[in-house]
């Protein structure tokens, strides 16, 4: 059995693979050379979905560290 917070950790590592696919592969400047200079570039993107999936991170390791702490042994319990 899979722990929950398992999918979130999977979204991260997936947003950092799509970031990189679209660094490797040049995507939007090589469609259209010239248009994505500025703005748009893959370079800027990749750095984008590698800032969306620290966020998912942190808040996967925050909801964690929250459930920890709320967390009571059960051994301790029955003392």
């Amino acid at each position: 059995m899979m722990f929950p917070d398992f999918y979130q950790l999977v979204l991260g590592a997936l947003i950092y693979a799509f970031g990189a696919f679209l660094y490797m592969t040049r995507v939007p400047e090589r469609c259209k050379p010239g248009t994505f200079d500025m703005c748009g570039h893959s370079h800027q993107l990749f750095h984008f979905c590698v800032l969306i999936a620290c966020c998912v991170h942190y808040f996967e390791n925050l909801t964690i560290y929250h459930r920890r702490q709320e967390f009571h042994c059960p051994i301790n319990a029955q003392r």
